[in-house]
């Protein structure tokens, strides 16, 4: 059982985390453009 949550949860973790971090970077990049 925990091998299986531990195969799910990086696999499903990375997926996240890359989405979340693409998101949030391109509205970082547009506020520091309305800032400037």
């Amino acid at each position: 059982m925990q091998s299986d949550g531990d195969r799910n949860d990086p696999g499903r973790g990375t997926a996240v985390i890359t989405r979340t971090k693409t998101k949030t970077k391109k509205p970082s990049l547009y506020r520091v453009l309305i800032l400037n």
